[in-house]
């Protein structure tokens, strides 16, 4: 299974510990492991459990941060990059009505 993980500014995490603690919830509700720590500069969540388990946990996260929004910087592996310049993805993306932006590819750092 693989991990999910997300950066937070520190605000956007103080977000989801307000009054009902989404990031608890998520442990308990949803029986998500989720580990943080912080990585260059970011607040992150890295979550494991089953795709639906993620999406459950991350759902209530992105409603509360961006509820007209619908978006979250993703801190992503450099490795991924590549992966990422896919057709397929795009083209599901677009089906989807998503959007992604990726930064300017930085090499040698961990993440990007």
């Amino acid at each position: 299974l693989v991990p999910w993980r997300l950066g937070f500014t520190v605000e956007q995490l103080r977000q989801l510990q307000i009054e009902d603690d989404l990031i608890e919830k998520a442990r308990e509700a949803v029986g998500v492991h989720v580990l943080h720590e912080t990585t260059e500069g970011r607040e992150v969540l890295t979550i494991r459990g089953t795709m639906w388990q993620k999406r459950q946990a991350v759902r209530g996260m992105l409603e509360r941060l961006f509820p007209k929004e619908g978006s979250l910087p993703l801190l992503l592996p450099t490795a991924c990059f590549p992966a990422l310049q896919a057709p397929e993805l795009w083209e599901g993306l677009q089906l989807l009505g998503a959007r992604l932006h990726l930064p300017e590819r930085r090499d040698g750092e961990r993440f990007w």
